[in-house]
């Protein structure tokens, strides 16, 4: 519901977890095969799944050159 509601602004990082585009800094793969995002000026950091990996690669690199 929110994630249709604001397409632009929410991304889903795994099924249960919706992060705010403006939030995150960066996306990493750790050295066990896990994606992460981390969140703008703080140490926190995200499991992304597996079925949102690409999408969110995706939608960071877009807000990346946008920003």
């Amino acid at each position: 519901m929110w994630e249709q509601a604001h397409p632009d602004q929410l991304l889903r990082a795994h099924r249960n977890t919706l992060v705010d585009a403006k939030h995150i800094s960066a996306m990493h793969k750790s050295s066990d095969g896990h994606y992460y995002i981390h969140i703008r000026n703080t140490d926190f950091r995200i499991l992304v799944s597996r079925r949102h990996v690409s999408e969110l690669k995706q939608r960071i690199s877009e807000q990346s050159f946008q920003a």
